[in-house]
């Protein structure tokens, strides 16, 4: 069995950690161990998996205004004290209540590990992370996911991959596939309404730019 993309293990109770941990790695996955959920804060952009043991009260209601405060590229599985509860359904949120069956836990590991793959490919793009098979951005100065319609996520891997640029006439042959003379002002409009997610300023725009008439991101200039 091959090793998970990333896991934490958020817990309180040390026994109960590392006898989990201990049966986690004779299943071939690494464990990383942290004490304070509030560590879920530099794990806001990581894309990986966090397991975290809820055993009050207080840290059910940490976690939960923690989550639906933040946008996040992680999935995290709860392992919940048998009389707590989540009052509502988060996505990304797996809950298990103790006492837990260790092969339970494994198969939503396994599943979580499996969604996570989507954020091993990234692109760095002027304080922004690019997700293309998740289909998003992460913000890192605003700390949030920026959601892209599939449209402009075919849009931003065309660009990505052409190297030497992109004219319009190659973006609505490859992307838009329909006539050109046609459709220009339609992908005008989309390269506006995607600035208007990316950029600080899209009448300013420093991310996707136009030179010599063809379309780059800043990445691609190296």
């Amino acid at each position: 069995m091959t090793k998970t993309y990333c896991i934490t293990a958020i817990f309180k109770r040390n026994t109960f950690c590392v006898e989990l941990i201990n049966l986690l790695n004779q299943e071939g996955i690494k464990v990383n161990k942290e004490k304070d959920i509030l560590m879920l804060k530099s794990l806001v952009s990581k894309g990986g998996i966090v397991i975290i043991e809820i055993d009050s009260e207080h840290d059910l209601k940490k976690v939960h205004k923690f989550i639906n405060n933040e946008q996040y590229n992680y999935r995290v599985l709860c392992i919940l004290r048998q009389n707590l509860r989540f009052t509502d359904h988060i996505e990304n949120i797996k809950i298990l209540t103790r006492p837990i069956i260790f092969n339970e836990l494994l198969d939503v590991v396994l599943n979580l590990q499996k969604n996570s793959k989507i954020y091993e490919e990234s692109v760095k793009l002027e304080g922004l992370t690019y997700y293309p098979k998740a289909s998003n951005f992460f913000d890192h100065d605003k700390r949030k996911t920026i959601k892209l319609t599939d449209l402009e996520n075919k849009l931003i891997v065309f660009i990505l991959k052409n190297k030497d640029g992109s004219s319009k006439a190659d973006i609505l042959k490859n992307v838009w596939k329909h006539n050109a003379e046609l459709n220009t002002h339609s992908l005008e409009s989309l390269i506006y309404r995607l600035r208007r997610k990316i950029e600080k300023n899209p009448n300013d725009p420093k991310i996707l730019i136009q030179v010599d008439k063809k379309y780059f991101f800043m990445c691609n200039l190296n």
